[in-house]
């Protein structure tokens, strides 16, 4: 496995901390470590979800097209109402 030094600011830091202590016990550097290393496979698994269009995730994918007529008249008379009522 590759290692990567990242430098942190104190507050980034203290953050990763109080996640390595809920969610492992402690602070150790072990801890630590498998926090930065979750958070970047959750970033690269996040990336590739989204240059694969949101498939893998079977989220639904909408294309509005509207003919050559104006959007407004192609909803119905009450729907129109609805939405562009003039005050």
């Amino acid at each position: 496995m590759a290692e990567i030094d990242i430098e942190l600011d104190s507050d980034l830091l203290e953050g990763v901390r109080r996640l390595a202590i809920r969610h492992y016990g402690d602070s150790e550097d072990v801890s630590i470590d498998r926090v930065v290393e979750t958070a970047f496979e959750m970033r690269l698994l996040w990336e590739d979800l989204v240059k694969g269009g949101s498939n893998e995730i079977e989220e639904p994918l909408v294309n509005w097209e509207f003919a050559a007529r104006q959007q407004a008249e192609q909803l119905p008379p009450e729907i129109r109402g609805w939405l562009f009522k003039r005050r």
